[in-house]
């Protein structure tokens, strides 16, 4: 009975734990259905309990990420057994979701039992970093291309010049007022 209790308790520790944790936490069967999705996975994604029963993983991927998707499911199923991912999901509202994490999977006798991923949500960090690459790489007032981009254009310019014998001009034109 003791031993019973102690399994309860610890089985309810783990439950919580990945129930309220941030990161979006999913198991997948070998057909690709979902067999279970954290709260996070939920709010993250949009859909309710009961819509995740009827879904695919490869629904919610969205199709430019599918191809790369589907290879690391069949790495999995062939038996690797930690995958790290990189790929966009499809939010039920039709929002783009960019996700980092690792799948592993869990192979019984050499079979595929079922996957399990953690993925943390990374759209908002990547928008930040294409904006600060944009600030960095283009002026404020105008949003042009700054020096340090047209000097990485010339030096790229230089070396197609030397592969091909062609010539290069360039054209600096100053404006004031």
């Amino acid at each position: 009975k003791q031993a019973g209790a102690a399994l309860r308790e610890s089985e309810d520790r783990y439950r919580t734990l990945v129930e309220n944790a941030h990161d979006m936490i999913q198991s997948v069967g070998p057909d690709g259905r979902f067999l279970f999705v954290n709260r996070a996975w939920l709010d993250t994604m949009g859909y309710t309990e009961e819509e995740v029963r009827s879904l695919s993983l490869f629904q919610v991927i969205h199709p430019r990420a599918q191809r790369h998707c589907r290879q690391l499911f069949a790495d999995i199923v062939a038996g690797a057994s930690m995958v790290a991912v990189q790929a966009e999901f499809v939010a039920k509202d039709g929002r783009s979701v960019l996700v980092e994490g690792n799948v592993t999977g869990g192979h019984v006798d050499g079979r595929l039992i079922a996957t399990q991923a953690i993925f943390r949500n990374v759209t908002e960090r990547r928008a930040w970093q294409e904006r600060l690459h944009h600030v960095a790489s283009h002026d404020a007032l105008t949003n042009l291309p700054n020096r340090a981009v047209f000097m990485d254009r010339l030096s790229q310019a230089l070396v197609r010049v030397r592969r091909s014998a062609r010539p290069l001009a360039v054209l600096i034109l100053d404006l004031d007022r």
